[in-house]
């Protein structure tokens, strides 16, 4: 023990009596802490940290890797289906037990009446169909979720469920916003439901605020989209 105080008083001693290495030790580290950290941090976010739903390691996307123009969200890459061929996979399914397609829009814009996103487009959407939380197997913790009627646009008016995170950071958890309504992207939306606390979505790495029918796909303009299906 003696010997490694002595140690001690010796290095800092050298330290001190050299400055200048000490600057370049001291970066040194700091970066070298910096960089492990970070690498952490991403091999964390997308290889360590698990979906928040029921059974994350049963689902499985749709598609083929080796396309050209195939698109990546988070992993692994996967082909886009148009709405139409998304309902035969479905209708016409006898592997799995339930599929959904989904899109994302990275920024839109927010219009309610207490301005809680100051007019700004930083809102991310998610766009579902109407199975969406039932195949992940989360449910509401306000509310409810969107369903298969909320896909028939000329029997429904556009609903809309908030992430537990922006109704928390942007309502300050206020259960009297569901029914209420706001706009995205120009369009008006009625708040059904909640989700539950730490769901983000079926994307590592991206958290959603607004969850909408992938049917009323022109507040977000796409007409493809993902599918992900559980055996």
């Amino acid at each position: 023990m003696e010997t490694l105080i002595q140690d001690i008083r010796y290095g800092l001693r050298m330290l001190l009596k050299n400055p200048a290495f000490t600057t370049i030790a001291v970066i040194t580290l700091a970066l070298g802490i910096g960089a492990n950290t970070a690498i952490f941090t991403l091999v964390n976010a997308v290889l360590l940290k698990m979906l928040p739903i029921k059974d994350p390691q049963h689902l499985v996307v749709i598609g083929d890797p080796t396309e050209v123009n195939n698109r990546s969200l988070g992993t692994p890459q996967t082909d886009v289906f148009s709405y139409p061929l998304y309902r035969e996979i479905r209708d016409g399914n006898t592997v799995f037990s339930g599929a959904f397609a989904a899109a994302t829009v990275h920024r839109a814009m927010v219009q309610d009446e207490n301005q809680s996103f100051g007019g700004e487009a930083n809102a991310m959407l998610r766009l579902v169909t109407g199975n969406y939380f039932s195949v992940l197997g989360t449910e509401a913790v306000v509310g409810r979720t969107l369903s298969p009627d909320d896909d028939r646009v000329q029997h429904s008016a556009p609903v809309t469920v908030l992430s537990y995170r922006c109704w928390k950071n942007r309502f300050a958890l206020s259960p009297s916003i569901i029914g209420k309504t706001l706009r995205l992207n120009g369009y008006p939306f009625t708040i059904i439901g909640v989700t539950q606390p730490g769901f983000f979505g079926d994307v590592v790495g991206e958290e959603m605020d607004f969850f909408v029918p992938l049917t009323h796909h022109a507040v977000g303009g796409y007409a493809w989209a993902r599918l992900v299906s559980e055996p």
